[in-house]
């Protein structure tokens, strides 16, 4: 999954739902609002086209995530 490739991948344990190691707070919807952040350059609540370009560019992860580059994001 999308959230597997971002380094989240964690399997939760069935007992109780909890993800072992990870903070609380690191869920989807807490990365996604990051992303989104970083993206908003004019901070106008909307992504342009453009805006989403640069920063699918910028981010090596992101880029790797959209393009399935399954290459090594430190070289």
């Amino acid at each position: 999954s999308i959230y597997d490739l971002l380094g989240a991948g964690v399997i939760k344990s069935p007992s109780n739902g909890a993800v072992p190691g990870r903070d609380p707070n690191d869920t989807p919807e807490s990365r996604t609002a990051q992303i989104f952040a970083i993206m908003d350059e004019d901070n106008n609540g909307v992504i342009t086209e453009g805006e989403f370009i640069r920063g699918c560019m910028a981010d090596r992860v992101l880029y790797q995530m959209l393009t399935a580059d399954t290459s090594d994001p430190d070289r």
